[in-house]
């Protein structure tokens, strides 16, 4: 007996009729009759007691019918739970994200588990160069980031989260701080305070070749590893540096002067995601993450 039996058998005990279960099966009455009698030629045994108003389990079909009801429960709640993979209102999903984009993070993830709390969601805070060769490696389903220098490939899908503006960054008692505007130029001189190379990926290039555009290279590049310790060392007065609004905004623990950039560097925040990946919960996410 398979499960289509399984499931005219429990209809006709259900209806207690031939042409009832009929009806409900959207087959003829005649194919009604002829399924259980297959059913019991292959059992061996007699299911149904007939009368002319109406059938009856025998006492084995009452078995079958009670076990038969559970059977097909587990089964409608089988494929309900695999629809819901497929369809990606269930699974797991591996987010990287830059550091300094929590804030906006927490949103969109409060957004997808209320939505959707059978998605089991892990992120997972790395740096630029870290979360692109996770992402090309399949370590990851989705990366948020900055687009500092990416650089463009065919088989990477983006979309752009938001764009913010990149601004001269410095300690309180700077020489530069009364200024009220500032040109890559102005800083050509000035101690430089970047994310080292190992974790910044292409972004520290692409500033590079802002300044060298402008006229000029820096003379002293000092080296942070996170962006909170980068910040540490201009608040102390070691250096400047520069960075997008949005990341100043959220770690306003850090008590520096933030001066316009006469140049228009413009810093879009992305979210990345490989083609051929048919994570069904990426779309999810996508859509938490509109703004």
């Amino acid at each position: 007996m398979d499960i289509r039996h399984l499931d005219i058998f429990v209809t006709i005990a259900e209806c207690r009729t031939f042409t009832e279960a009929a009806k409900r099966l959207s087959i003829t009455q005649a194919s009604v009759s002829y399924q259980v009698a297959e059913m019991e030629k292959r059992l061996s045994m007699r299911l149904f007691i007939r009368d002319r108003a109406s059938v009856r389990l025998t006492s084995a079909g009452v078995i079958l019918y009670e076990g038969g009801k559970k059977i097909l429960a587990t089964m409608g709640d089988l494929i309900e739970e695999a629809r819901s993979a497929d369809e990606g209102r269930q699974g797991s999903l591996r987010m990287g994200y830059v550091g300094s984009l929590e804030p906006f993070l927490s949103e969109a993830m409060r957004r997808l588990h209320r939505e959707h709390p059978a998605i089991d969601l892990s992120p997972e805070r790395l740096n630029m160069e870290d979360i692109c060769v996770a992402l090309l490696a399949d370590k990851l389903d989705i990366a948020i980031t900055y687009d500092i220098g990416l650089i463009r490939r065919p088989d990477v899908q983006r979309r752009t989260l938001f764009t913010d503006t990149t601004q001269v960054v410095m300690s309180l008692d700077h020489p530069l701080a009364s200024r009220n505007s500032l040109s890559l130029k102005d800083l050509v001189e000035v101690p430089l305070v970047l994310i080292s190379r190992e974790a910044s990926g292409a972004s520290r290039q692409w500033l590079l070749n802002q300044f060298a555009q402008a006229g000029g290279v820096p003379g002293t590049i000092l080296e942070a590893a996170t962006p909170e310790s980068l910040l540490l060392r201009v608040e102390s007065g070691l250096g400047v540096t520069l960075l997008a609004r949005q990341v100043l905004e959220n770690m306003p623990q850090f008590k520096v002067r933030c001066i316009p950039l006469e140049e228009e560097l413009p810093v879009d925040t992305v979210v990345l995601w490989k083609e051929q990946n048919g994570n069904p919960c990426i779309p999810m996410f996508l859509r938490a993450l509109e703004i």
